[in-house]
């Protein structure tokens, strides 16, 4: 007979010769839960003890709720015996998932419900209408405002032809393309976040349920984190176009941010309590805390996103968007072009790279949020950490410093105060995430 906790061949014994596991399934006096070969301790009461020769076993106390976590895990993450499963969780366990999952399940409701039926966009405490821009009394919803919507799509051919209809590129014409371009990527901004918060809400009421059901502890922060970055995609479009006071505080865009934000919140106090006593361990603390650092240094570079360059620019909107309409337009009306040949390359590689942190930056804080809140899961995981993804973040950013350095020197601007907060949370992210690249598995497990 092969022993399950060592695999050497024990023969026909009753307890291996090599490492003194019982040969026979063992069961929990206290529970009757099956019992580990290595006779470790309990997975569902968490009752611990040691086996003598006799085969009787002494208990200690009922052990905390984070150590009973940690007997259903192998140390350093190695892989646990598929016999025993995770272990179940307990009552109070089971009211940290049914708070956890109602409070992300009322988040991704509200936001779903404004998306479909109410109002995402507000200024000076009114309704907005994302198509035009003007007052909307009855607040504007992608279902329940659908034809208005189509005919949004169906009419652009018609408004561009009508901005160009007299055949030359003024700046007023150039203007007024580009508020209707801003317009155009802010409602498909819209219409994409509405669908990933659809998908996001259907799968998470499964897994809440499914999770349950099951009897196993859970943490929905993943759905909590997708539903904020969702959200805030449609907050960064507005804010690189020129309608950020339309997502500003009162609209349900900014409501939403705050919810998705409170209810990863609410699952990060769960996976605390979770922890127990095991939080005050050197390794569990510091992994903690450099998760919080990793996820509040791009927070920072989430809110602080240098949309405006230089200190100088005071116009709405990106400056590389509204800069880049400048140029286009003094160029066709033959007037002076404020920055070289080389600048306006400058300027067009920004503008790509803003683009991309539009839409990469919310789901990076919704990844650290969710790594935050899922920091103690006790079931024999092996963290990877986050270094490789701020490398990369670091290449990239790095990149886009080099280019705006070049920016400031053509143009002789000075870099704005978003720009250098930017900076400085895309540093910081990498040094905390060296730093918990170093306390990973280490005492937590």
């Amino acid at each position: 007979m092969i022993c399950k906790n060592c695999h050497h061949d024990a023969g026909n014994e009753n307890y291996c010769p090599y490492c003194g596991a019982p040969m026979k399934k063992q069961t929990c006096p206290n529970c009757g839960a099956p019992l580990p070969p290595d006779g470790s301790g309990c997975y569902s009461c968490g009752w611990t003890g040691r086996r003598g020769a006799s085969g009787s076993a002494s208990f200690a106390p009922e052990v905390s709720s984070g150590d009973r976590g940690l007997l259903a895990g192998k140390r350093d993450g190695a892989a646990r015996d598929d016999e025993y499963g995770p272990p179940r969780r307990t009552t109070g366990q089971t009211v940290m998932c049914l708070l956890c999952g109602l409070a992300v399940l009322a988040s991704l409701g509200v936001t779903v419900y404004l998306m479909l039926m109410g109002n995402m966009f507000a200024a000076e405490g009114g309704a907005l209408d994302p198509t035009t821009m003007l007052p909307a009394a009855n607040g504007f919803g992608l279902v329940s405002d659908f034809a208005a919507l189509r005919d949004f799509f169906v009419g652009l051919g018609g408004e561009f032809t009508n901005i160009f209809e007299s055949g030359e590129l003024t700046a007023a014409e150039m203007s007024a393309a580009a508020m209707l371009v801003s317009r155009v990527t802010v409602v498909a901004a819209y219409i994409f976040a509405a669908a990933v918060a659809s998908v996001a809400a259907i799968v998470a009421v499964i897994r809440f349920i499914v999770g349950m059901a099951r009897g196993r502890y859970f943490n929905m922060a993943s759905f909590a984190s997708v539903n904020f970055a969702a959200v805030a995609v449609m907050w960064m479009m507005a804010r690189f176009g020129y309608y950020g006071n339309a997502v500003g505080a009162g609209s349900g865009t900014f409501t939403c941010m705050i919810l998705a934000a409170a209810a990863c919140l609410v699952c990060m106090l769960g996976n605390l309590l979770l922890a127990g006593i095991w939080f005050f361990r050197f390794g569990s603390a510091a992994k903690w805390l450099t998760n919080l650092g990793i996820f509040a240094s791009s927070a920072v570079c989430l809110v602080f996103f240098p949309f405006s360059l230089s200190s100088e620019y005071g116009n709405g909107g990106a400056e590389v968007f509204g800069g880049t309409v400048d140029i286009v337009a003094d160029a066709f009306a033959g007037g002076d072009s404020p920055v070289s040949v080389f600048g306006l390359v400058f300027m067009i590689a920004l503008f790509v790279l803003t683009l991309k942190y539009v839409f990469t930056l919310p789901f990076l804080v919704g990844k650290t949020a969710s790594r935050l809140a899922n920091t103690f899961k006790f079931d024999g995981y092996k963290d990877k950490g986050f270094l490789f993804r701020s490398i990369v973040l670091l290449v990239g950013a790095v990149v886009f410093v080099v280019f705006a350095i070049m920016y400031f020197s053509d143009r002789s601007v000075s870099p704005s105060a978003q720009f250098y907060a930017f900076c400085v949370g895309i540093a910081a992210m990498f040094t905390f995430s060296l730093i918990n690249r170093f306390v990973l598995n280490r005492d937590q497990l």
